[in-house]
């Protein structure tokens, strides 16, 4: 029973109170998924009907008024620092925000683990059987570097140079590139002396400048 104000009387005993979920056969267990079949009866059976709180939805008028009554409206400095917190705990959950211990340990865990799909071939999933096939539309130069066997090659190439840009010397992983001393439009030279690892800076300032040999500084390839 309730009151006037909607609220529920002292001593009220809630309908469902001390009862399962779910019944028969499944109860303490984990219910299978619903079948292809009873998903298409689900979807059949509720064609046509109309929601219960359709009635219930804000009005075009209603939610203009709502939003009229908000803009503009201040939030105080006690409200946006919780935000503000609220969104650092946020980051901390999602990862951005490891401590060095923790990235040591996922990295212990992850290594000597090998990917299912390393160095494979996914034909289901190439050309026209891809969701994202255009037609055939790809570069000439994009189509060769992506290539698995141009990946290959250039792995090859950072693990002899040490993952190191062999210019500025910096330890490179995310903006590293695979550069040609020679451009590879003029010789189509794919050899590992033709290949080197650089960054995305010097890479970019190579490829501005074709005098290689002063760039390099006689210190390259100078055998």
């Amino acid at each position: 029973m309730t009151v006037e104000n909607g609220t529920f009387e002292k001593g009220h005993v809630p309908w469902n109170k001390g009862k399962m979920g779910i019944s028969g056969p499944w109860r303490g267990k984990k219910r299978p998924p619903f079948s292809d079949e009873w998903r298409m009866n689900m979807s059949k059976a509720k064609k046509g009907k109309v929601p219960k709180n359709l009635d219930l939805l804000h009005s075009p008028e209603c939610r203009k008024k709502q939003a009229d009554a908000i803009r503009g409206r201040k939030v105080p400095a006690e409200q946006r620092e919780k935000i503000r917190q609220s969104l650092k705990n946020r980051i901390k959950r999602l990862g951005y925000m490891n401590s060095p211990e923790a990235k040591q340990k996922m990295s212990l865990a992850k290594q000597g683990s090998v990917p299912w799909n390393k160095d494979k071939n996914c034909p289901q999933l190439a050309g026209a059987n891809n969701g994202n096939w255009k037609g055939g539309t790809m570069s000439r130069m994009l189509e060769r570097v992506s290539n698995l066997a141009w990946k290959r090659r250039r792995r090859e190439i950072y693990q002899r140079d040490k993952w190191t840009c062999l210019y500025c010397g910096k330890h490179v992983r995310k903006d590293i590139q695979c550069h040609h001393v020679m451009p590879y439009r003029l010789t189509q030279d794919d050899s590992f002396k033709n290949l080197i690892t650089l960054c995305c800076i010097c890479h970019a300032l190579f490829e501005r400048t074709f005098d290689h040999e002063f760039l390099f500084q006689g210190k390259l390839f100078s055998a």
